[in-house]
Formats: C-alpha cells, structure tokens, sequence
C-alpha cells in the first residue's frame, strides 16, 4: 500500500539490515523529528516507486540523526522511484559513546550501468562527522550523482565509480574530502566534475583523485573549479574531456592554492576555451601522456593567474582565436 517501507522519526539505537525494502514514499525514511536518534543500516536491497525518494535519513524539526553504520547497501533503478540516498544534516559517526566523531566506513551502491536511477544518486548536504566510502557506485540520470554542500563532514573514499546522464556527475560545495575514484563519467547537459569551494583532507592535501575521466557534454564543463580551493586534484591517464560548450576545463581557485594534474585528452570544437585559468595559486600540469587539441574557440586562457603552467603532452591550437 501507500506510504514507506519502514518510517521512523526520533527513534534511537535502531536496527534494520539484511532485508529487502520498498515503498511507494520511500523504501526508508528516517528522521530526528526535533529528538536525538541514531540508526544503523546494513545489508539492505532498497527501491521506491510513485517518482519517491528510496532512502532519507535526515534531521527535521531540529535535533540529530546519527547514522552509526551504512555497509552493503544497494539501492536499485527501474521501480519509478526518484532519487537515491538523501542524507541532509546527518551525522556519521560510527560509536556514540566515544568522544568525538568515529568514522563511518560504508559501501553503497545506487542504480546500475543497466538500469540508472532517476534523480540525484548520493546527496550530503549539510551532514557532520567523519564518512568514508570504502566501496562507492552510483549510476543515475537526470541528477548530480554524488553531491557534498558544507565543510562539517570530512567525506573520504578509497574506491569508486559514479557514472551519470544529464547532470552534474561529481558536485562539491564548500566541502572537505579525500576522494579517491577509479572513474568518472559523465554525458550530456550539465558538469563532469562541479567545484565551488574545497579543502583537501588526504595525504599531501589531496582532495580528489580520479583514476579516469571521461566527459562527454552537449552543455557545460568536463571539469569546472570555483571557489576557494586548497589542495590537489588529479585524473590519471585514459581519461578524456570533449564535446563542451563552456571551456573543457575552467579553473578558477579564489585565494586557495590548487596543484592540479590532468594526464589525458581534450578536445575543444565549441567556440569557448580548451583551458581557462582565472584567479589561480599553485600549479597546473598536463603530464607527458596528455593531448590537448582545440579546432575552434579561444585555445588556452590565462587571466590573474599567478601559478606554474606546464604542458609536457602535445598541445595543438587552430581554428577560431585559438
């Protein structure tokens, strides 16, 4: 019948895991309800329907929602639901009885290759405490797969895929990471990889780590970076930017300083910039397998920008201002 799987709202040391869960209005949602509580999630299969979100575990009316353990959660597609997991205003902290903030290792699963979820895969938006995605898939349409808006969580990954049609593939916002994907994919409307304000949390301040890249978009950026940044972002070889209507990469790191590596292809044929650098400290390298070729635009743009440039892979400019 209508409603969610399971509801609860201000409810304590609760329990649910190794279940199949649905529900025409969520498949869970949990909330504080103006209280303190706290649940634990594992081994779970989770879909909605009736366009609902599948899993919210979020504070309302004040108070906290503390999740204590997200392990082994998959959360499918194809069921008419709408968005995945929405943790706005959760903490993570995996002991409430030790002082402090204990981090939450989680492996999530949302939507597949062969049957995306509709909507927004993962949202953190002002969630707190410590999170780290030992194992992270997120396959969407239609929605930012993973977004993370404030700096009180430290969000961390060890391994990862997010994967997403028409909509901003990977968005920071005023974040604190240490992720590390093995790949991002993006195609049609919409950013690749969305940055507006970041801090590194990881060895030698790294604050994204990509193994690939690949960034197909009718509109929008293949990496776009606002914001006061600090720390380092790299994508590794294999990895490929083309079809933009916006510059392929805009970098632009406020008052932050940002060494920033790219170690694939782009491609420019829209009349914008390949690489615009605006307001930048730090350093920007294209390593020796990189292949940057512009046939239309304005090529490399470089305004206040006060780092160190190298290019070591074959840079090609021609056609349009470049």
């Amino acid at each position: 019948g209508p409603g969610a799987g399971v509801f609860g709202s201000g409810k304590s040391n609760v329990t649910i895991r190794n279940s199949n869960i649905s529900g025409t209005n969520s498949a869970i949602e949990f909330s504080s309800g103006g209280l303190n509580a706290s649940v634990a999630l594992s081994g779970l299969n989770l879909w909605s329907s009736n366009n609902s979100l599948a899993l919210a575990a979020q504070v309302t009316g004040g108070g906290s929602t503390t999740i204590t353990q997200l392990t082994n959660i998959m959360i499918e597609g194809g069921h008419g639901g709408l968005s995945g997991a929405n943790f706005n205003g959760a903490t993570f902290d995996a002991d409430l009885a030790t002082a402090g903030y204990q981090r939450v290792d989680a492996t999530l699963q949302v939507g597949t290759a062969g049957t995306r979820l509709n909507g927004a895969g993962v949202v953190l938006s002002g969630a707190i405490g410590e999170l780290r995605f030992v194992s992270l898939g997120v396959f969407n349409q239609g929605g930012t797969g993973l977004t993370l808006m404030g700096s009180a969580l430290n969000l961390a990954s060890m391994s990862g895929t997010i994967d997403t049609l028409n909509g901003h593939t990977l968005g920071l916002v005023g974040a604190r990471t240490d992720l590390v994907l093995d790949s991002v994919v993006h195609l049609g409307v919409g950013n690749g990889v969305l940055v507006n304000g970041l801090t590194g949390t990881g060895t030698g301040g790294r604050a994204l780590q990509v193994g690939t890249i690949t960034a197909g978009t009718t509109a929008g950026s293949g990496i776009a970076v606002s914001g006061d940044v600090n720390g380092t972002m790299s994508f590794g070889a294999g990895s490929s930017i083309s079809g933009a209507l916006s510059p392929a990469i805009s970098i632009a790191s406020g008052t932050g300083t940002l060494d920033f590596t790219y170690n694939g292809s782009v491609t420019q044929s829209a009349n914008a910039a390949l690489l615009s650098v605006a307001g930048h400290n730090g350093s920007i390298t294209f390593g020796a397998g990189s292949s940057l070729s512009a046939t239309n635009g304005t090529g490399l743009q470089f305004s206040n920008a006060d780092g160190t440039y190298v290019f070591n892979g074959t840079t090609s400019l021609n056609g349009g201002d470049a």
